[in-house]
């Protein structure tokens, strides 16, 4: 496991790729998630709204269901970079890169989401606004990757 012991998760990687580019991270190795359906799909599980973490801000802004129960996420997700950017970049990109500037969160943290954290030791939740520990930084262990975002229908007639 030394080989994978640099090794960096690569979803959109519109992020990622830069911060590599610019020499504000480092990977000896990339590890390719885009084609894990299980992190992928919007929809409503156990009485919340929950997001795969691939989904896009394109799928975001254009789903039924958070522009019902969150447009202030559906906004900012149709608001973000450009198209090419909405296309490719993930939520859950947005949200691990932990970039103070980052369009998803804040309608996040507003809408009460936590995340599910995955890895081989198991799976926890972590409320957003607990999530980030300053920039750049935040809970998500070394060995865990962000696997769905979720959130509580707001109440009635909110």
């Amino acid at each position: 496991m030394d080989e994978l012991e640099n090794a960096r998760i690569l979803a959109g990687g519109t992020d990622l790729l830069v911060e590599l580019r610019e020499c504000r991270a480092e990977a000896r190795n990339l590890i390719s998630i885009q084609d894990l359906d299980e992190l992928k799909g919007i929809g409503k599980k156990g009485g919340r709204l929950e997001i795969g973490a691939l989904a896009t801000p394109r799928e975001i802004a254009g789903n039924s269901l958070i522009n019902r129960y969150n447009p202030a996420l559906a906004q900012a997700a149709g608001g973000m970079a450009s198209s090419h950017i909405r296309s490719m970049a993930t939520i859950g990109g947005n949200i691990v890169s932990a970039v103070p500037s980052a369009d998803l969160p804040p309608a996040l943290m507003a809408a009460e989401a936590s995340v599910r954290l995955v890895s081989s030791a198991g799976i926890r939740e972590v409320s957003l606004s607990g999530f980030f520990t300053g920039p750049r930084s935040t809970v998500c262990g070394r060995e865990e990757i962000l696997a769905a975002v979720m959130f509580p229908p707001p109440p009635p007639g909110t």
